[in-house]
């Protein structure tokens, strides 16, 4: 394993969860350190860290002074950045990063994840609930003339988008959730209350396709083309790759063996050999070559042409792999001390690499191997 290209710490200790902006063409980290009235930003070219003072969330005085944000989420509206999040004891709320000023004051309830995803260049905030409550999918909220700050009068039917009580968030990483399109739906994906996968369509508010789960239940997932059609890649126990247009998985994987390549369909423990297998792939079937615990957060994009899901395991260990082509791209793309918390595939200076954060440990930039 190579040494990471970058590895840095936030001045007010680790960032317990981060997002990706683009800004002027460069990616900018924004991330929370869970202190109070606190949010931060990084440059990972010049490993320049700034920080962010964030208003009180709370409308009225007597529910409190002060942020939980143990879940971010980052988009650019208008070219501003606006970030969305809270934790256990502090509800959704959005901010303005650069002012500081509330856009959305903290709902009712808690958040175990958030994430922005891309809609063909629309962002929204999908964000799960505490204690498998709903998930629920928000516009970045743009203040309107005349309308109120109270969040009992906010024209939620303008910014929420949808409430999805089939769905829900059994992950504290901002992967709990996935969206992206599919054809020319908006869908998001997750992990329903039967113990199988759910493709839900945000704007016909219904849902597009179900995938059964033999076994554990997958707890963190991702969308990407995968030979010209959106699958879902899903991770928990297993890594596993699965077609909504069939409502099959494709391809699964465990971290029973430890060998780099990986075959095809048929292999068994007995080949030695880290497989991706068939859709009858059970935890004896083809190993991941992960061997360090269960996938605690996972991406997917298009590398190169070729699609990339990064992993990140509760032992520490990042690894990539070509879904395409049914193989780890690398050996092994980077490690912590501590369980991964995040991960993501963006360029930097032009080559593609990896940004992994642990709760317990530095953010680091790995190269994402050709």
């Amino acid at each position: 394993m190579a040494a990471p290209l970058t590895r840095s710490s936030c001045p007010s200790g680790h960032l317990y969860d981060f997002d990706l902006v683009t800004v002027d063409g460069r990616p900018l980290v924004v991330g929370t350190p869970d202190r109070d009235h606190r949010a931060f930003t990084w440059d990972p070219a010049r490993d320049i860290w700034t920080e962010h003072t964030l208003a009180n969330p709370w409308f009225h005085d007597e529910d409190g002074d002060y942020t939980e944000i143990t879940s971010l989420a980052a988009a650019v509206v208008d070219g501003r950045i606006v970030i969305a999040g809270g934790g256990d004891h502090q509800g959704f709320a959005q901010w303005d990063l650069e002012s500081g000023a509330v856009r959305l004051h903290a709902l009712d309830g808690g958040v175990a994840s958030a994430t922005a995803v891309d809609f063909a260049g629309q962002s929204l905030f999908v964000y799960g609930g505490t204690s498998e409550t709903a998930v629920q999918v928000w516009e970045p909220t743009v203040p309107r003339t005349g309308e109120s700050a109270d969040p009992g009068d906010q024209p939620f039917p303008r910014i929420l988008r949808v409430e999805i009580w089939e769905l829900s968030s059994r992950s504290l990483s901002a992967s709990a959730v996935a969206g992206g399109m599919i054809d020319d739906q908006r869908v998001v994906v997750g992990g329903d209350r039967s113990g199988g996968v759910l493709l839900w369509d945000i704007d016909g508010r219904h849902p597009t396709a179900r995938l059964d789960v033999d076994g554990a239940t997958p707890k963190v997932f991702a969308l990407v083309d995968v030979d010209g059609r959106a699958h879902v890649v899903a991770g928990g126990e297993r890594l596993m790759l699965g077609d909504p247009s069939t409502r099959e998985w494709v391809a699964a994987a465990t971290p029973e063996d430890t060998a780099a390549t990986l075959r095809d369909n048929a292999a068994t423990p007995g080949d030695g050999a880290a497989a991706l297998g068939d859709g009858a792939a059970t935890p004896g079937d083809g190993a991941a070559a992960l061997g360090d615990g269960a996938i605690s957060c996972l991406t997917a994009a298009v590398v190169n042409g070729r699609p990339i899901a990064v992993t990140g395991s509760e032992g520490g260990k990042v690894h990539a792999w070509d879904l395409a082509g049914r193989r780890l791209v690398s050996r092994q793309v980077g490690e912590h001390s501590r369980s991964v918390d995040g991960v993501a595939i963006t360029e930097l200076d032009g080559r593609p690499v990896v940004i992994s954060n642990s709760r317990r440990d530095a953010i680091c930039v790995w190269q994402l191997a050709p």
